[in-house]
Formats: structure tokens, sequence, C-alpha cells
């Protein structure tokens, strides 16, 4: 795939992803809680992802210098969703099997597909949080919940990784730009699978 065609394929599919985000109930506490415990659980991957990609890396892969800059940004991201599921008493909060296969399907990703295919994943996260992390957050203050702080660095300080990613994957091969986009459509079904599933949460502890 060339960049191009990827780039208004890939920024199309995050759009649709935000469209679909945008219509859960985030102002209902179970259902942020919810997904604030499903996000801490697959952060907890992100730099063994980042530096798994580094090692598979080679030493003149355009891309070499950039994943490592990435996992110095990256580091102790996950001690703030930790810290929020703590604000929000929310630390006993079900991880769904989904949310389980989602982060476990990087490391197929990574390991039997290329290192490279992992932008794909990190480019619906960082998308979603670009384009919708703004709105997200005003909606979570709202409702009144305080627990926000990974939220809201990604909402407000770690808007321009999007950018730099759709970059980044103009320096890789029409065969790697391939992996990224099959990355990402899968992982973009996994995650509105996790949606549906801390929706239903919402609805039957309500009901």
């Amino acid at each position: 795939m060339q960049s191009r065609e990827f780039n208004q394929k890939a920024t199309a599919k995050v759009d649709e992803l935000c469209k679909v985000v945008n219509t859960l109930p985030w102002e209902n506490v179970r259902f942020y809680n919810s997904w604030l415990a499903q996000t801490n659980d697959f952060v907890k991957h992100t730099s063994v992802f980042l530096l798994m990609c580094n090692e598979r890396l080679a030493a003149e892969h355009p891309l070499k210098k950039q994943f490592e800059h990435h996992i110095e940004e990256e580091s102790g991201h996950e001690k703030m969703s930790q810290n929020d599921l703590k604000f929000m008493h929310a630390e006993g909060v079900e991880i769904f099997q989904v949310t389980k296969a989602f982060w476990k399907a990087q490391y197929y990703w990574i390991r039997d597909v290329s290192a490279v295919s992992h932008l794909g994943y990190s480019l619906l996260l960082e998308g979603l949080a670009a384009k919708f992390g703004p709105i997200l957050l005003k909606r979570v203050k709202e409702a009144g919940f305080k627990g926000c702080t990974f939220l809201k660095v990604h909402a407000e300080e770690d808007v321009d990784h999007f950018r730099d990613v759709l970059a980044s994957v103009d320096k890789v091969t029409d065969k790697e730009r391939d992996e990224i986009y099959a990355n990402l459509i899968e992982s973009m079904d996994l995650y509105i699978k996790i949606m549906n599933e801390c929706a239903q949460v919402a609805h039957q502890k309500a009901a």
C-alpha cells in the first residue's frame, strides 16, 4: 500500500472509531471505571512492546531512532492509569478476556509478522487520543470524575503522537504499510468489542 492511500484509509478508520466511541455512556461511572481498568491492563505492556520492536529493528532501519525515543516517552504511563484506578476506587474491576486478547495479539504481530506492524496498534490508540481525547476529557470532567490524569495527559500533551506516527509510516515499505494497516484493522475490531463490554457492565450493574 502506498503512503497516500495508507494515510487516507488509516485516518478514515480512526475517525470511524471516534464516532463509535462518542456514542458510549462516558458519564456513567461504572462504564468509565471499566474502561479505565481495561486501559490500565493493556497500557502495562506498552514499554515491553516498544522494547521488543526496537530489538527487532535493524540498526539502519529508518524508524530505529523513533522507537528508541518513543520508549522514553511512554515510560511510566501505566502508573498514571493505576493511580486513576485507585482514585476512582476501581482497582477490583473485572478485566475482560477480549482485553487480554487485545494486548496478547501484539506479541504475535511483533514476533511473527514484523516489528513495524505494531504501528497499526499505536496509530489506532494515538489517533483516538488525539481526535477524541479532548471531547472525552470534557465529558468526564463535566461528569465530576477526578481520576482522569492518564486521559488528561493523552488528550492535552501527547496529541502530536498521532501526527508523528503517520509521518513515520511514510518512511517504510509498501509491504510494511500493508502489515501496519492489517494490525490497525484487527486492533480496532478488538477495541470496539472492549468498549461494548464496558457498556454492558454499566447497563447490567444499573439494572
